[in-house]
């Protein structure tokens, strides 16, 4: 851009003193015009006591109106309002009468189709007759739809985050409950609450970072499995994890706490415990859109020297009951003379998406 329009008219070249050139009527409707477009606004003048609304092209879409009209009567406008945000217009717009301001607020809009948007609007009584009734008001609106969902979408991730913090406060007051119970030193009981705690870390980091086929915020099973047993890969576990269903993180730290226990034990006396046994987990889909999750440890020689505390009664049975009440899941164990056998059926209802090869099953 030249600066040739800011010297066309300066004393120097034309020997004169008076250079407003560019003010006056038609200059502030432009630059009145400018503004409207940079803003994205569409303005508006009310004749209040005819009720009819003259407005721009801009203003008429904001409010689904039909274009190509000078006019348009009052209540076309308001017919198109939120039905519940209506008392407070005119509430506002009295105000503003009455109070000699102006109003400033946003409502909703719902359009043709039923598409629900959100309005700012500005106005200002411009004109009165002798005893002050209001005659004419100017006014601007503006689409905010974009900045209420953010404000919308921060506003839920606000009480998730408070519901997430909450649940696993108790999760841990919980389980410190348990460890107490259920360990015999201290030193028992740190090691413990470490292991319990890193696992709910890293179901959280899972739902948290939206890696896989997980949408952000859900935690994808498979790969809960795979981070369970990353420790132990020299062991060569057996891995058949052929669904990538997610559940929500709430579920996935009750799934973690479940994992996490079944691997601890598996490393002191079952499929994990060493060279000569054998630990199998697998994942599929039904076709019902059920998840199946199967965890198979193998350990001829040792199988009579399963954990004492591993029965009906103990610990690891209370956390596995917790992650199947929590996923509204299907729990049953089986213990046979060569190890375990543990069958987790998680209802579809409590998944949060179906994998490709549910979606080829169902079609």
């Amino acid at each position: 851009m030249t600066n040739e329009w800011r010297y066309a008219n300066s004393p120097a070249e034309s020997g004169q003193h008076d250079v407003a050139t560019y003010s006056g009527p038609a200059s502030d409707a432009i630059r009145a015009q400018l503004a409207l477009i940079g803003g994205d606004m569409g303005s508006f003048e009310w004749d209040i006591p005819a009720g009819l609304v003259y407005c721009d092209a801009r203003l008429a879409h904001d409010f689904g109106l039909p274009p190509g009209h000078k006019s348009y009567s009052i209540e076309d406008f308001f017919t198109r309002i939120h039905p519940d945000d209506v008392p407070a217009i005119e509430m506002e717009v009295d105000r503003a009468i009455a109070d000699r301001v102006d109003y400033h607020m946003e409502w909703r809009v719902i359009k043709n189709g039923g598409e629900i948007r959100w309005v700012g609007g500005r106005g200002r009584i411009v004109e009165r007759d002798p005893t002050g009734a209001a005659l004419r008001m100017l006014g601007v609106n503006w689409d905010v739809t974009e900045r209420k969902e953010q404000e919308q979408a921060l506003k839920a991730l606000a009480m998730e985050m408070e519901h997430r913090v909450k649940n696993a406060f108790a999760m841990v007051s919980a389980l410190t409950g348990m460890a107490a119970r259920r360990c015999e030193t201290p030193e028992e009981m740190k090691e413990t609450l470490r292991g319990q705690i890193r696992a709910l870390g890293k179901a959280h980091s899972l739902g948290v970072s939206g890696t896989g086929a997980g949408d952000r915020g859900d935690v994808v099973i498979a790969d809960l499995i795979r981070t369970a047993l990353a420790p132990w890969e020299s062991l060569h576990p057996e891995l058949s994890l052929q669904s990538q269903v997610t559940v929500s993180v709430q579920a996935g730290a009750s799934l973690a706490m479940l994992l996490y226990e079944l691997t601890t034990n598996a490393t002191k006396y079952g499929g994990l415990s060493d060279e000569g046994a054998r630990l199998s987990v697998s994942l599929q889909c039904q076709a019902n859109g059920d998840a199946v999750l199967t965890w198979c440890e193998t350990m001829p020689s040792r199988a009579p020297r399963l954990h004492p505390k591993s029965g009906l009664d103990g610990y690891g049975t209370i956390l596995l009951a917790q992650a199947a009440q929590t996923l509204d899941a299907e729990l049953t164990r089986l213990f046979h003379p060569d190890g375990l056998r543990l069958i987790l059926t998680i209802p579809v209802h409590s998944l949060k998406s179906q994998d490709a090869i549910m979606a080829k099953v169902t079609a």
